[in-house]
């Protein structure tokens, strides 16, 4: 224990050197750094073999014990598009979630606006992740609403707001 107290002694001194930034104080601060980093280490594997697996004698050596519990899954934030953009063929659109972090995979739908904006029926689209996808047999020239949503551990998000657009 008294060598590893003299090298923390040592590291401490050694930052308080390297704030002035001189390049030979941050590389000896950074070279201790490594070796109070090692001592810690072996120190802490030595309390783990000591304690036997007995969390109280753990408990009194100092060191936390890391948490081993995983918190609850939590829902996504709203799936939106990264962009919508025109096919290479007429008919064609090319959709482009915007990636959520956790996601699954997303479903995409898209229908056509009859008159008053009022949609058809919806035809829906699964996407295994968020790269651009094409989506063919689309009325060229007429308007089309398209939705999407995420799915994570905790299922679906909601439907995201309908972006309109006109396939060539």
């Amino acid at each position: 224990m008294t060598v590893y107290r003299t090298g923390i002694d040592l590291f401490q001194t050694l930052v308080t050197d390297a704030e002035d930034g001189g390049k030979k104080a941050i590389s000896a601060k950074k070279k201790q750094r490594v070796v109070v980093t090692k001592m810690f280490t072996q120190l802490g594997h030595y309390v783990e073999a000591a304690c036997d697996g007995d969390l109280a004698k753990f408990n009194t050596s100092g060191f936390v014990a890391a948490s081993n519990v995983r918190g609850p899954a939590q829902p996504l934030p709203p799936a939106t598009f990264d962009w919508i953009d025109r096919g290479p063929i007429s008919g064609q659109v090319v959709v482009k979630p915007k990636r959520l972090p956790k996601a699954n995979h997303y479903d995409v739908r898209y229908t056509v606006l009859g008159p008053g904006s009022t949609p058809g029926s919806w035809t829906t689209v699964t996407l295994l992740n968020s790269k651009k996808t094409t989506i063919q047999n689309l009325t060229p020239g007429a308007t089309h609403a398209f939705q999407i949503r995420a799915y994570g551990e905790v299922g679906p998000t909601n439907w995201s707001d309908s972006m309109t657009f006109i396939p060539a």
